[in-house]
C-alpha cells in the first residue's frame, strides 16, 4: 500500500480543518493521521493511486466554510502503515508562517453554550468552536489546539 503526504497552507487552522479531514478519511475509507504545524496542515495516509486522489480532491474542493487554501501539494513518501484515521498534536518546531483567522461572531452553537447556565461555557466570553474558531484577539501562540475535557 503506498502512503501520501499532502500540505495544505493558508487559513487552514482554527477554522475545523484537521475534523474536516477525519471526516474525509472515514467516508473514503482511508487510514492515517492529520496535524497542524507551524507552516499549515500535513496529512500523512495510505491509499492506492485512485484513493489519494480521490481523498486529496475531497479536501481541496470541500474545505470548511472559513477556510482559505493557498496552496496545496501531494506526493508519495516513506512507506508507512496505519490501522486508522487520527489527529495527531500540533508540531511546533519551527518558526510559524501562517495565517491566523480574524475574529468572527460567534456561532449560534457557541451563542448556547454561553447562554446555557448547565454548560461549562457558561458566560464565558472567549468561546470558540470548529465553526467560529479561535479568536485572533487571545491566541497566544500558533500553531492553534482547543482544549477539550477528556
Amino acid at each position: 500500500m503506498q502512503t501520501w503526504h499532502i500540505h495544505i497552507d493558508g487559513l487552514v487552522q482554527g477554522v475545523g480543518f484537521r475534523p474536516a479531514v477525519c471526516r474525509a478519511a472515514e467516508q473514503i475509507q482511508v487510514c492515517g493521521w492529520v496535524s497542524n504545524s507551524t507552516d499549515g496542515v500535513h496529512i500523512v495516509f495510505n491509499g492506492d493511486n485512485e484513493k489519494a486522489e480521490q481523498f486529496y480532491n475531497h479536501i481541496i474542493n470541500n474545505p470548511p466554510p472559513n477556510a482559505i487554501i493557498r496552496s496545496h501539494v501531494i506526493h508519495e513518501t516513506i512507506a508507512q502503515e496505519f490501522k486508522d484515521f487520527t489527529i495527531h498534536d500540533s508540531d511546533r518546531g519551527s518558526k510559524p508562517n501562517l495565517l491566523i483567522t480574524p475574529d468572527i461572531a460567534l456561532c449560534p452553537s457557541c451563542r448556547n453554550e454561553i447562554s446555557d447556565d448547565l454548560n461549562r461555557r457558561y458566560q464565558y466570553a472567549f468561546t470558540t468552536c470548529l465553526e467560529c474558531g479561535p479568536r485572533y484577539s487571545i491566541i497566544q501562540s500558533i500553531p492553534y489546539d482547543r482544549e477539550t475535557p477528556r
